[in-house]
């Protein structure tokens, strides 16, 4: 682990560390490299409790039988489609969950656009945790929190990715909490961008078109051409002015879905493969069409693993909502690479790095995903070759 090592792929940025510190002695510093935020110890006043080594979920892992998996695809009505990232799963189980007295632990952006984890126990206040953010979330102190919670004998729901369901759950095992009042919920994650790599994207878009950015919503849900494709985004600006892009126009989706930008410890990820570490799994159910063609997984569709037995409590819930449908368990992890490997690191990311440290953001991405001389000239020959060809047959036949 990176507090031993201080390697940095051994570090997920949860701040586990920093929430079990019982002097408060360790912070979460971003580097100078791109903003990754890592774990810093005052050595003055660390007692060597090693309670941050225990909690660090890179080491420390309990991971759930993949044999014991239900997988389903289902879709919410129109409207929980459209505000939410995929299907709306993750909309209907914090309705139904509110209804029921829990408090939801979501993630969202905050009014300066960082990205936070934060305490909701109303259905308004959900709304905010709807839709993706494709940006490292700063974990915000939950853990203590939701320790707070549990012992008040509140019931609490917490989301996030599984580095950080993993570190909850060793957080309440060291503070010996019972997790009977907890349901957790993991996202299927692809990587985590740092948050300075978004500031920067941001401060260079507004500079450029002189208005201010107040929203970005990720997984944007509008019709362009009559047709829905989850990989844009809508921006809203400060004018009331908005405008949808698309990674073919956009900087920060182009790096996303290039895979640039993630912190190392993504690109070895040790919970992308079957075995889980939530009691729900929720994730877009890309490639369904290949079995179940009625379904447009670009317009939104939820793939829904049920790992545990509170988990399954949690899809009774929503069963009738969604219109849930059985999926092979074979089936659902060889059409989602992540359960099989982490994502790959494409040979331009270190240069994408250090093109941002000297060019700024949307440089770097350009000139790190810029095809290179062979390859334009393969896409150049493909455009030439069809009237090469009729040229060549006028003069020979």
């Amino acid at each position: 682990m990176y507090l031993k090592t201080g390697k940095r792929n051994e570090c997920t940025g949860c701040a586990a560390c920093m929430n079990i510190c019982p002097k408060n002695c360790i912070q979460m510093v971003e580097d100078e490299e791109a903003g990754y935020i890592y774990p810093q110890i005052d050595k003055l006043s660390c007692i060597s409790c090693h309670l941050c080594e225990k909690v660090c979920p890179i080491d420390n892992t309990d991971f759930i039988n993949p044999s014991d998996i239900q997988s389903f695809a289902g879709i919410g009505n129109s409207e929980q489609v459209f505000n939410s990232s995929s299907g709306g799963a993750f909309s209907i189980i914090a309705e139904k969950a509110i209804e029921r007295g829990f408090i939801i632990y979501g993630v969202k952006f905050d009014d300066n656009l960082n990205v936070i984890h934060d305490r909701a126990t109303t259905l308004a206040d959900c709304d905010y945790f709807k839709k993706s953010k494709y940006i490292q979330s700063n974990t915000n102190s939950c853990f203590k929190r939701i320790e707070e919670d549990l012992k008040k004998g509140n019931s609490v729901l917490f989301s996030g990715v599984p580095c950080q369901c993993a570190a909850l759950s060793n957080y309440l095992k060291i503070k010996r909490l019972s997790s009977n009042g907890l349901l957790v919920v993991s996202l299927l994650c692809s990587g985590v961008p740092s948050q300075k790599l978004f500031n920067t994207y941001k401060k260079e878009h507004e500079f450029k078109i002189g208005k201010k950015i107040i929203s970005y919503q990720f997984k944007n849900k509008i019709p362009v051409d009559d047709i829905v494709n989850s990989r844009s985004a809508l921006i809203k600006y400060d004018d009331g002015t908005d405008k949808i892009v698309s990674l073919k126009d956009d900087a920060y989706l182009k790096m996303y879905y290039h895979r640039l930008g993630y912190r190392s410890s993504c690109y070895v990820c040790r919970y992308a493969k079957v075995d889980r570490v939530s009691d729900v799994t929720l994730a877009d159910a890309w490639h369904l069409e290949e079995i179940k063609p009625k379904y447009n997984p670009l317009s939104g569709v939820s793939l829904i693993l049920v790992n545990t037995k509170a988990g399954e409590k949690i899809v009774d819930l929503i069963r009738e909502d969604m219109n849930l449908e059985s999926l092979p368990n074979d089936w659902v992890i060889n059409s989602q690479g992540l359960f099989r490997h982490p994502s790959v690191e494409p040979k331009e990311n270190p240069k994408f790095i250090s093109y941002f440290r000297k060019d700024g953001f949307v440089k770097a991405v350009e000139k790190a995903t810029k095809p290179s001389i062979v390859i334009r000239l393969k896409i150049l020959f493909k455009v030439l070759a069809p009237n090469l060809h009729r040229k060549l047959k006028a003069i020979f036949i």
